[in-house]
């Protein structure tokens, strides 16, 4: 697998960014890539200066981004680690739309942020997150605010779609340079159950159960024979899970295994072109408690509005 070669980080100064950084410090040091650090300074900040400010437009400008790139390499300072290329940057303008247009202008592998912002107190992701997770053509690495260091406990989760696969070589990067371990997942709604008014049929037969669950668990290893040689002798293990819900059956198993970081592709079998947007993939972003990171399709672009 190739290593990732540039990398952005969004930067607010919050606790939940300072522990991006740290993360995006960690992962760009072993891939020996690039780091790239944002800040947004909001252009409704800057002109509600310039409303009562004396100074010219560009003078103003000028002076915020100074002023905010000193504050920026303070906060870099303790953090950067000896053979890390960091490139710290200041813009004005919309968070959101900034931070996607530098991760396309550098051609990010990765894009890191902090789950909240400075001013967001839910637990679930913030908003610049999660519009980011739906737009950016890159990998997006959620960062919960208390975990700077590798990960321990891996979990992918596989619908046998392009993308899961996509999710699954990405889970077993990681897998290899954090030295975790890794569960690969499938939550499944057993046709037997779902079609209970037609039984007594075969499909409830205990034979049929048996074959079912059989062919679902080969697919499910098949998705790690392109890894075997990165996973041999690794701590690697195939779940299948029954439910119902595979929200909930899926937070249920990261809480219980106690997974630290939750691998899944943002589009799985459906055409829908604005991913995420009330789909499945959207609820776990929303209701994981562990890092996570989503995987896009291959090819996939984003038009943000």
């Amino acid at each position: 697998m190739d290593r990732l070669k540039n990398i952005v980080v969004g930067i607010d100064f919050s606790r939940f960014s300072e522990t991006a950084f740290k993360q995006a410090i960690r992962i760009a040091k072993t891939n020996q890539a690039k780091l790239h650090a944002i800040h947004v300074i909001h252009a409704d900040v800057v002109d509600d200066l310039e409303q009562t400010l004396k100074v010219t437009r560009d003078e103003l400008h000028d002076e915020v981004r100074a002023a905010a790139l000193e504050h920026l390499r303070e906060f870099a300072a303790g953090t950067v680690s000896d053979g890390v290329d960091v490139e710290l940057n200041v813009v004005i303008g919309v968070p959101i739309a900034e931070i996607l247009r530098h991760t396309r202008e550098v051609s990010a592998d990765l894009l890191v942020l902090g789950v909240r912002g400075a001013s967001e107190r839910s637990t679930a992701p913030g908003a610049t997150a999660t519009k980011c997770v739906r737009a950016s053509g890159s990998r997006v690495l959620l960062v919960r605010g208390d975990h700077p260091e590798p990960f321990k406990r891996v979990m992918v989760c596989v619908d046998f779609s392009d993308t899961s696969k996509r999710a699954v070589e990405q889970a077993v990067r990681i897998l290899v340079q954090d030295k975790a371990r890794l569960d690969v997942v499938h939550t499944f709604a057993a046709p037997w159950r779902v079609l209970h008014y037609m039984a007594p049929t075969r499909q409830a037969s205990p034979d049929y159960q048996t074959q079912y669950r059989q062919n679902l668990d080969d697919r499910l290893r098949g998705m790690l024979k392109p890894f075997e040689s990165e996973t041999s002798g690794m701590d690697v293990e195939c779940h299948l899970v029954e439910g119902t819900d595979p929200v909930a059956d899926i937070i249920e198993f990261q809480k219980t295994s106690g997974a630290d970081l939750l691998v899944l592709g943002t589009r799985g079998r459906t055409t829908l072109k604005r991913l995420l947007l009330g789909t499945i993939a959207e609820n776990i972003v929303r209701e994981s408690t562990c890092s996570l990171l989503a995987v896009k399709p291959a090819g996939f672009e984003y038009r943000v509005e």
